[in-house]
């Protein structure tokens, strides 16, 4: 993992300084703005399907667009299941072996939520294998998982 920088330990203290500051104004700022919210997902399609026998093919690229130098904090994620498949969950440009793997993480319907939000900085990828000799989804109709796509979403928020 690349080392932090003097700058991310800056956010990281007026994160932290934040999160008090809202503890010690005792229910004045109550919910989070929802601007705040960031909610993505991404699944191939018919017209774009994961090729088969590709390897590490982008299903889904999130590059943090905040400009006002704010972390986001991931709360949850989710992917599909395909046999024969892996999937990489790369988080700030670094491949997260923990929840890497032939087996999904969370659903799109039931993520992996956390224990504690993650900091994000730069980006949040799941890039995916799949190991068959048919691309995801197709429409040939020989297996009831072909018209299933490959899948991934995740959700969290901006620190204020």
């Amino acid at each position: 993992m690349p080392e932090e920088t003097i700058r991310d330990i800056f956010l990281d203290i007026r994160a932290i300084l934040r999160e008090i500051l809202d503890e010690l104004s005792f229910g004045t700022k109550v919910g989070m703005d929802i601007n705040d919210l960031v909610y993505e997902r991404n699944a191939s399609t018919l017209t774009n399907p994961v090729p088969a026998g590709a390897k590490k093919y982008e299903l889904l690229a999130w590059n943090a667009p905040e400009t006002t130098r704010r972390v986001f904090l991931l709360y949850g994620i989710g992917s599909d299941q395909h046999d024969n498949s892996y999937y990489y969950w790369i988080f700030d440009d670094t491949d997260i072996p923990q929840i890497s793997g032939a087996a999904r993480v969370g659903s799109i319907f039931e993520p992996l939520i956390f224990p504690q939000p993650i900091k994000i900085r730069k980006n949040i990828k799941l890039q995916v294998d799949n190991n068959n000799n048919v691309p995801y989804p197709n429409d040939s109709g020989s297996h009831p998982s072909d018209i299933v796509p490959y899948e991934g979403m995740f959700f969290g928020r901006w620190s204020r």
